[in-house]
């Protein structure tokens, strides 16, 4: 005797499919995870009322990355307030969907948007600048010129 074929409810697994499709979508098009520390590394705080961020990643070159903040956001005042700071350096590191993007201040401006509200710009560098600056040489079997 044959057993009995299961049927499928459509209705149910098209419902189920498209919900998983708009929690992804959410989740893609949702803000990056981002922090700012100090020239020591020592956390600020995250970012969570970020106005845009912009963060190029470019191949075997420097990325430019520029958030926008309200200007009476705490880490807008902690960025500005340069006298107030222990070191003059800013780190960013922000990560979204597995990637990583981590560089360090070369700009904070207080700007006005085109609605009239002022707004704390800070440009960051990307880590690989850094790299741009360490001395190597060619051959790991050739000496080392004394620098005097």
């Amino acid at each position: 005797m044959a057993e009995p074929v299961e049927t499928i409810d459509f209705d149910a697994v098209f419902e189920d499919i498209t919900s998983r499709l708009k929690q992804e979508e959410r989740r893609r098009l949702g803000p990056a995870n981002m922090w700012l520390f100090d020239g020591d590394w020592n956390l600020r705080g995250e970012i969570k009322k970020e106005i845009a961020a912009s963060l190029q990643f470019l191949d075997e070159d420097t990325g430019i990355g520029t958030i926008d903040m309200p200007l009476d956001y705490y880490l807008s005042r902690w960025c500005i307030d340069v006298d107030a700071r222990k070191t003059t350096l800013i780190h960013l590191v922000a990560r979204k969907d597995g990637a990583e993007w981590a560089g360090r201040v070369f700009s904070v401006k207080v700007i006005k948007s085109e609605n009239g509200e002022r707004i704390c710009r800070i440009s960051f560098k990307n880590d690989r600048e850094e790299l741009k600056f360490i001395l190597g040489f060619a051959s790991p079997f050739a000496w080392a010129p004394a620098f005097n």
